[in-house]
């Protein structure tokens, strides 16, 4: 099993949630420069997260770009995505692992009090903070807010990505 190294400081979140057609979005990512982006959708049935992640990834690999689907190892290992992110109540590590394969990437959310205190002082991560967050010793920073609240997705990919690199 290989370690899972970021190609890119910048880990886009599609989320369904947040008002937007999330294949339009993760397009407008791809279209950005993604390289590996995140299908997050909590509240969907699995019937139709199966066929929105099953489009992600194609649309996807015809950029030759990764997906990531949040909470649902099962889920990805059916749509063959790349891998799957996993939160604190989420199936454990081993488990996804057991489902997905040596292969797959998985990742893990960690909380602890100080990230509470300054997410709730920062206020999220976009263009002008996402130099800090990887000169801390991140080795991508996941992004939502910056992006699904983007008038121009792309161009808002595009920036982060710029920022990033030159952090």
């Amino acid at each position: 099993m290989a370690r899972f190294a970021f190609s890119d400081p910048l880990y886009p979140i599609a989320d369904a949630r947040a008002g937007r057609d999330a294949l339009a979005l993760i397009e407008a990512m791809l279209a950005g420069g993604a390289r590996l982006v995140q299908l997050r959708a909590k509240d969907m049935p699995v019937g139709a997260l199966v066929e929105l992640a099953r489009a992600a990834t194609a649309r996807t690999a015809r950029a030759g770009a990764r997906l990531i689907v949040n909470d649902r190892a099962d889920v990805a290992r059916v749509v063959g995505a790349a891998g799957v992110h996993l939160g604190q109540e989420d199936l454990p590590p081993a488990a996804a692992r057991a489902i997905l394969g040596p292969d797959a990437i998985i990742g893990l959310s960690t909380h602890n009090a100080e990230q509470v205190a300054a997410a709730v002082r920062g206020g999220g991560i976009d263009a002008t903070t996402i130099a800090d967050v990887l000169t801390a010793g991140a080795d991508a920073a996941a992004v939502i807010g910056a992006l699904t609240g983007a008038a121009d997705a792309t161009a808002a990919t595009r920036d982060l990505l710029a920022a990033a690199r030159s952090a």
